[in-house]
C-alpha cells in the first residue's frame, strides 16, 4: 500500500511539473515587419510587432541595423504601448550610434498588447539593387505582474531587400549559353560556398 501510495504521489508530482513547462515553452513573438522596396532610392519602413505575449508590465527591446546600408530617419511608439511609458534610445535623440535603436516601455498595471510596438523610417545608405540587409531585434526583458517572460519570447529579425527592376531578356536557352535563372542559382551555390 505505501509502494503505491508513494508511486501515485511522485506521478503527480511529475505530472504537475509537466504542465508547468509545457505552459511556459513559448510566450510571444516579436518580430521586425519590412514591405518590399523596388528601387534604391526608396524610404525604408518597418515595424517592431508582437503577438502572443498576452498582458504585460514591463519590457526592454533592442533593435540593430547595418549602418553602413540604413540611416534611421525617424522612429515612433506603436499602437500597442498607448497605454504605457515608453522612452526611445537612437540615433536621432543622441543617445545611440546609428545602426541601435533600444526602446523600454512600462505600465503600473498589466497591459494587453499585440501589434506594432515600434515604427521606424530609413533612408537608404548603401544599399544596391539586389542587396539585402537584416534588421535584428532582441527581447532583452519582458515581464508580467508575476511571470519573467524574457526567456520565452520569440524573436524574429526583417530582411531589407531592394528588388531588381523586371528584366525583360530573352530567356530561351541557346547552345553554349546558361538560362538566366540556372546562372543566377549557380552564382548564389559558390558564393555560399565560399562564405
Amino acid at each position: 500500500m505505501k509502494r503505491i501510495m508513494k508511486w501515485s504521489l511522485l506521478s503527480l508530482m511529475l505530472s504537475m511539473f509537466l504542465c508547468v513547462s509545457v505552459r511556459a515553452a513559448s510566450k510571444g513573438i516579436v518580430d521586425i515587419e519590412v514591405p518590399e522596396i523596388e528601387t534604391e532610392d526608396k524610404e525604408i519602413t518597418a515595424e517592431c510587432k508582437i503577438s502572443g505575449a498576452g498582458e504585460v508590465t514591463n519590457g526592454k527591446i533592442r533593435i540593430t541595423y547595418d549602418r553602413e546600408k540604413l540611416k534611421l530617419k525617424e522612429s515612433g511608439q506603436g499602437d500597442s504601448l498607448a497605454d504605457t511609458m515608453v522612452e526611445i534610445n537612437d540615433p536621432i535623440t543622441g543617445n545611440k550610434n546609428e545602426g541601435e535603436i533600444v526602446f523600454v516601455f512600462a505600465s503600473a498595471r498589466p497591459v494587453s498588447i499585440d501589434g506594432t510596438l515600434l515604427q521606424m523610417k530609413f533612408d537608404n545608405a548603401g544599399l544596391k539593387s539586389g542587396e539585402k540587409t537584416e534588421i535584428k531585434v532582441a527581447v532583452e526583458e519582458l515581464a508580467a505582474e508575476s511571470e519573467e517572460l524574457t526567456e520565452t519570447a520569440e524573436c524574429k529579425n526583417g530582411t531589407v531587400f531592394i528588388g531588381k527592376a523586371a528584366d525583360n531578356t530573352d530567356d530561351t536557352p541557346q547552345p553554349g549559353r546558361i538560362p538566366r535563372p540556372a546562372a543566377r542559382q549557380n552564382r548564389e551555390k559558390s558564393r555560399q560556398v565560399t562564405h
